[in-house]
């Protein structure tokens, strides 16, 4: 999940120099860019070495180690190798704009369809109480994911920072295969069952827990990247 936040916060990124213009709403004032979509989607499939943008369609990693750490609810580590992500350029545009006055971003993207899969290890406890492990692959095929924020930038020392951040997630569908979970078949198929099917009902129930932790986290990866530069150098890496 940390992986595909990241990869989000690099979209977002990616908008500072790359603006679709769309509903420009009741403000007196509008200073809006406008892009094709072809061209944004170019970018995720080719990235951007002058921007610091990777390649996001397909996002590979051959090996990510994770830890996880929810207090009282699980604690678990591991490895992910092989990990791939596609789809991620195939996204549907609801709003996407850029306001010069006050520095704000408004995205609303909704993809049909995202595909992962991973070969995996993993070691944890969970609730206190079970201990977790397993050894084996995750293909998950992502269906309806909706993901609206709005991000506006200010400065502090002449630094340029995220001012503000919120967000919110629906999920459609998640159809997950896991196997290795327990180094049991069945138990493996059972648990991925489960997990297809609460999770789109767990996101709209925890809506507030979900996103704070999401906006959390893409505002630490957002600010790292904007760490030391000034407006004139985050124009001329954008120009």
């Amino acid at each position: 999940m940390k992986i595909l936040l990241i990869i989000l916060a690099t979209i977002l990124i990616s908008c500072h120099g790359l603006v679709y213009g769309g509903d420009t709403g009741d403000s007196i004032i509008t200073t809006y860019s406008t892009i094709t979509m072809d061209k944004f989607k170019k970018l995720m499939q080719n990235g951007n070495e002058t921007l610091g943008i990777p390649v996001l369609d397909p996002f590979e990693l051959k090996r990510y180690m994770y830890q996880i750490d929810e207090k009282h609810i699980v604690k678990a580590e591991g490895i992910l190798r092989f990990f791939e992500v596609d789809e991620l350029s195939n996204f549907k545009v609801i709003k996407a704009d850029f306001n010069l006055i006050g520095i704000e971003i408004n995205l609303h993207l909704l993809w049909d369809t995202i595909k992962l899969v991973t070969n995996y290890s993993l070691e944890g406890i969970l609730m206190d109480f079970l201990t977790i492990y397993g050894f084996g692959a995750v293909k998950a095929n992502v269906k309806g994911l909706d993901i609206a924020v709005n991000m506006s930038l200010s400065t502090r020392d002449d630094n340029i920072y995220v001012y503000s951040f919120e967000s919110a997630i629906k999920l459609k569908e998640l159809d997950l295969n896991i196997t290795g979970l327990f180094y049991d078949k069945e138990i493996s198929r059972i648990v991925s069952s489960i997990i297809s099917d609460m999770t789109p009902q767990l996101i709209e129930d925890y809506q507030v827990e979900v996103t704070k932790k999401f906006n959390t986290l893409v505002t630490n990866i957002i600010n790292d990247f904007l760490k030391n530069k000034s407006w004139m150098d985050l124009i001329s890496l954008l120009s």
